[in-house]
């Protein structure tokens, strides 16, 4: 193995192995089992790497390690019915987006309804009218007993704190999206 492709399984690869244990485990495979898939996964993702960045390493051993998990269920010759059950909980070739794909959107989908869980109530309740419900301003508004004026207000504070939060997902992301509204509104901007 290269010193690249060493240096990016320790970084990369490696830290998730307790995870995918875990849910090998969960999923009902012996220890033997887990031991044989984890090191074919290994197998699979050493021949498959081509010395770029992968986007979503997580995505991408889960995915790696469902599709090895699948390859087995199928070259057993026994088919017990926790396999068929297996098999239905992999999602193997459904024809659907891969399962890199799938996680990847169901991970930013969960970042960004934690950061607009994280707004403060009034600006929460005008940011999911708006921009989630795609309700207009004027009708924003009018719900919520508020200045069309406010409610822009409202969108615009909203929109750099989820931003803040998506980019760095601890308090100085909220820090920093409030200094930035606090000097804003100091240079007139109301």
């Amino acid at each position: 193995m290269s010193t690249g492709r060493a240096e990016w399984f320790a970084e990369h690869i490696l830290p998730l192995e307790p995870k995918v244990r875990a849910w090998l485990r969960k999923a009902g495979w012996s220890r033997e089992e887990v031991e044989d898939l984890v090191q074919e996964t290994y197998a699979r993702l050493a021949a498959a790497w081509a010395g770029g960045e992968v986007a979503h390493p997580s995505a991408y051993v889960f995915a790696t390690v469902r599709n090895v998990a699948a390859d087995q269920l199928r070259r057993q010759r026994i088919v017990s019915i926790r396999s068929v059950a297996d098999i239905s909980r992999l999602n193997a070739s459904d024809g659907e987006p891969d399962a890199e794909a799938r996680l990847t959107a169901h991970e930013e989908l969960d970042q960004l309804r934690a950061a607009i869980e994280r707004l403060p109530g009034q600006c929460r309740a005008v940011f999911v009218l708006r921009k989630v419900e795609g309700v207009s301003q004027a009708e924003t508004a009018k719900r919520l007993g508020l200045a069309q004026s406010t409610v822009e207000k409202h969108v615009a504070r909203g929109m750099r704190m989820v931003a803040a939060w998506l980019t760095r997902p601890d308090d100085e992301a909220l820090k920093a999206a409030n200094s930035n509204a606090q000097r804003g509104r100091g240079r007139g901007n109301r």
